[in-house]
């Protein structure tokens, strides 16, 4: 029996939650008038984050030859926003690596691909005309969390009939996840970062991000970084460019929307694999990825 929307959602508002420690840099950035020694005493609580904070602003201040060695500073010159970042790319790793064997990802596909489109977000916020908040960039890390809840609840052999079928017929997979399922993946992870209490920018981002563009720049800026992601793996052509004939037509709303000529999408496609490669190995991954 095909499993039904009701009980995607039931799993999605079921999903492990994040740390504690998380959940709680989460809530404070989440307040307006935020008290930024909030966010170093929960830093300051986990080596590990704190480690990686500290290696960011250092990295950020790379022109300086002052070295960065306590957290508030550190705090500071990464922002608030990039804070929340690196901690639920931490806490994300290990269930992003998994193999999803339903959406035909190999171990550690899928946490590549959401690596190069947190990357990707902070280049289209750094390129676009449009003011872009810098929690894009988480947004695009979690972007496709909703694959991993659907994937727990159809069989490898569904999903793979899923995907033939969107194949087949020319069409987005989340389309075909909507005609089967009732919901697609983008809902499902909306419904996740909910519970984890991501704003409701991230929510509607999450959402949209297959869907036809609908005005709303945040979630446009999203689904051009996850084109841009994508395009990124492709094989360069003789020119030493990737070959984005695939993607253009697709990107091209996306970067008006948020003032981006089609002309710089090569070049950011180019700077996105570079960074995506530094990141990655720095945290043992592999190549890029779908």
């Amino acid at each position: 029996a095909v499993v039904n929307r009701d009980q995607i959602l039931e799993a999605a508002e079921s999903i492990e939650p994040l740390p504690a420690s998380v959940s709680r840099l989460i809530a404070v950035v989440s307040e307006p008038d935020f008290d930024a020694r909030a966010i170093v005493d929960i830093v300051a609580h986990d080596p590990a984050l704190a480690g990686e904070v500290l290696a960011r602003a250092n990295s950020a201040a790379s022109g300086s030859h002052a070295q960065i060695g306590d957290l508030q500073t550190a705090a500071a010159r990464v922002g608030a926003n990039a804070v929340v970042e690196i901690a639920i790319r931490r806490s994300m790793q290990a269930r992003l690596q998994s193999e999803v064997t339903a959406y035909g990802l190999a171990p550690n596909q899928l946490w590549v691909h959401s690596v190069a489109t947190s990357v990707a977000a902070d280049v289209v916020r750094t390129a676009a005309a449009s003011t872009i908040p810098p929690m894009l960039t988480t947004a695009a890390l979690v972007h496709d969390i909703g694959k991993i809840v659907i994937a727990k609840c159809l069989s490898s052999q569904l999903t793979g009939l899923i995907a033939a079928a969107a194949a087949t017929d020319g069409l987005d997979l989340t389309e075909v996840e909507r005609d089967v399922l009732g919901i697609d993946h983008g809902e499902a992870g909306a419904v996740v970062v909910r519970k984890w209490g991501l704003p409701l920018s991230v929510q509607i981002a999450l959402r949209q991000h297959h869907r036809p563009p609908n005005g709303d720049v945040f979630a446009q800026a999203l689904t051009l970084a996850d084109l841009l992601a994508h395009a990124a793996k492709e094989p360069e052509t003789a020119s030493g460019e990737e070959d984005l004939g695939l993607f253009m037509p697709l990107a091209a709303p996306h970067a008006a929307a948020v003032g981006i000529t089609t002309a710089k999408l090569p070049s950011l496609v180019m700077a996105i694999d570079h960074l995506t490669q530094g990141i990655m190995r720095n945290y043992g991954g592999g190549a890029l990825a779908a």
